[in-house]
C-alpha cells in the first residue's frame, strides 16, 4: 500500500489557453503534509492551509470553486457593459475568502511567465487576485509584488494611478477577475503604459466576452490567456 505521505490525486483538469503561444504542463494536487511545490517542500503546519491547496492547483479546481461560491443563473442581470444576461458571477465571492483566493492565487501563478516581476490590474476586482497571487509566489519562495490601479488619479501624496512597489521598467502581468468586453483591462494597459511598465501578458480569471476582449487587446502584442470560459460554468456566453 502505498505511503500516505506522498499519495498524488490523479491529474484533473487542465489550463485553458484563449490565444496564442501559451505552453502548460499538467497540473495535479498533492493529499499531503509534505507535498512539492515546484521543487520545494512546503509543510502544512507552517502554511496553516488545508492540504489540498498546498499543491498545484487544477483549472478544475478554480472552476468547481466558482460554481460552487460565485456562479448565479437567477437573473437577469445587468452587466458592466450595459448588456443584460441570465448568469451572473459575482467572483469577489471567491476572491475576497480566504480558501478561495488560495485558488485563485495558485492557478493565475502557474500560469505566469518566468519574467514576470509584478501583478496587478484595475481596483477592485484584480485587487484580492493580484495579492493571492504574490502571497503564493512569496511561498513558493518567489519574490513577486502586486500593484493596484486607480480608477484616477490623485492630487494628494504621490499622486499618479499606478500604487504599489512597481515603476518604470517593471514587468508586469495585467489580471482580472471577469471580462464581457475587456474594457478594464485597456484601461489598465493604458495606465500601466504610462507609468512607464512593461505589459508582459494579460490573464483573466472568467472570460465572457466570446474573443471580444482578446481581439481588442491584441495590438498590446502580449499573451492573452483565460482561465475559465462560460461553458467550464455550465452557462451559455
Amino acid at each position: 500500500m502505498p505511503n500516505p505521505s506522498c499519495l498524488l490525486v490523479p491529474e484533473v483538469g487542465q489550463m485553458r489557453v484563449v490565444s496564442r503561444n501559451l505552453a502548460w504542463s499538467p497540473v495535479r494536487l498533492a493529499m499531503s503534509n509534505q507535498v512539492q511545490v515546484h521543487g520545494a517542500n512546503l509543510g502544512a503546519p507552517e502554511l496553516g492551509l488545508r492540504p489540498q491547496y498546498h499543491g498545484v492547483v487544477p483549472t478544475q479546481a478554480l472552476i468547481d470553486h466558482l460554481k460552487e461560491n460565485a456562479l448565479r443563473t437567477d437573473g437577469p442581470f445587468t452587466l458592466r457593459s450595459g448588456a443584460t444576461s441570465s448568469w451572473y458571477l459575482d467572483g469577489r465571492q471567491v476572491t475576497f475568502d480566504g480558501e478561495g483566493a488560495w485558488v485563485v492565487g495558485r492557478a493565475f501563478y502557474e500560469a505566469l511567465g518566468p519574467d514576470v516581476e509584478a501583478v496587478g490590474g484595475m481596483t477592485m476586482g484584480a485587487d484580492p487576485i493580484a495579492m493571492a497571487i504574490a502571497m503564493v509566489a512569496a511561498a513558493d519562495g518567489k519574490p513577486l509584488r502586486a500593484f493596484s490601479i486607480r480608477k484616477e488619479a490623485k492630487g494628494h501624496g504621490t499622486g499618479g494611478r499606478v500604487v504599489g512597489p512597481v515603476g518604470t521598467g517593471t514587468r508586469v502581468a495585467l489580471v482580472e477577475d471577469t471580462t464581457t468586453t475587456g474594457s478594464a483591462t485597456l484601461e489598465a494597459a493604458e495606465a500601466s503604459v504610462d507609468a512607464g511598465l512593461v505589459i508582459e501578458q494579460v490573464i483573466v480569471m472568467v472570460d465572457r466576452s466570446d474573443g471580444v476582449a482578446e481581439e481588442r487587446l491584441d495590438y498590446l502584442g502580449v499573451p492573452y490567456q483565460a482561465l475559465v470560459v462560460p461553458a467550464d460554468l455550465g452557462v451559455d456566453g
